[in-house]
């Protein structure tokens, strides 16, 4: 009796085994089919996303910001490569969520907040439906100008021009003064935070390049075809970047985790 008790628990464990992997690819196959047949806004088929941890490669911030600013500029013109931008998060990637007040006195809670390059919405292929995008001056100079989306126009001022409109951050500076942004543009909806559903209020800002900034890259054919002469940059940029590199196509990363 002892060894077939021993056997019928082996089986049962196995079965149990094979039926967890069996719902783990259940999963990732609902997630990767749902990835490729929902629209996220913008060109998702062409974008891969670096980001780099050059804390062994450079003991302080401005030699960090170097060799990033060196990346950049090296990535942009490789062959396989149309456009890169950069972002303080990459979509589905976590987001900043931050109430502010409009120039009409209502409190607005609920807003996802991202900083980004003024190349950003023309790397990922989200088109202006009204006014413009940020100049790299007022990338450089964080210029206190926003663009927002067109659900966020919707909520923010509904029937109303967005354009020339502020938002008043509730946040406080160090001198206790509160910063006030005007709106210079509105984009298309797009699902940057989760792809489940459209981001209700999406705000942009105006940054330059940082140490905490994930690199975004648009390539003219699919992005896997670029990653070989990416780590090849990375390793003539600073021999013990590659190692330190997170890069990952959006299809084959973030958007399979939704």
């Amino acid at each position: 009796r002892g060894p077939w008790s021993h056997r019928n628990l082996l089986l049962t464990t196995q079965v149990a085994a094979c039926l967890l992997l069996l719902a783990i690819a259940g999963l990732l196959f609902r997630g990767a089919s749902h990835a490729v047949t929902t629209d996220p806004g913008f060109d998702a088929k062409h974008l891969f996303l670096l980001r780099l941890n050059s804390d062994a490669a450079a003991p302080t911030t401005a030699g960090r910001q170097a060799i990033l600013k060196e990346t950049f500029t090296r990535i942009s013109v490789l062959p396989e490569v149309d456009r890169v931008t950069w972002a303080e998060r990459a979509p589905y990637l976590g987001h900043s969520i931050q109430p502010f007040e409009t120039d009409e006195g209502r409190w607005v809670n609920g807003c996802v907040k991202t900083n980004v390059a003024a190349n950003y919405f023309e790397t990922l292929g989200i088109s202006l439906v009204a006014g413009r995008s940020f100049t790299e001056q007022e990338q450089e100079t964080r210029a206190p100008v926003m663009v927002i989306s067109q659900s966020a126009a919707h909520q923010l001022w509904p029937g109303k021009n967005p354009l020339g409109r502020r938002l008043v951050s509730l946040k406080q500076n160090r001198d206790g003064s509160k910063s006030s942004f005007v709106v210079i543009g509105v984009v298309r909806d797009a699902r940057l935070t989760l792809l489940s559903q459209v981001d209700k209020i999406d705000l942009f800002f105006p940054r330059p390049l940082s140490t905490d900034a994930t690199l975004l890259v648009h390539t003219r054919l699919p992005p896997t075809v670029a990653f070989q002469s990416t780590f090849a940059t990375l390793r003539d940029v600073n021999p013990t970047l590659p190692t330190q590199a997170l890069l990952m196509s959006m299809e084959g990363g973030p958007m399979q985790l939704q």
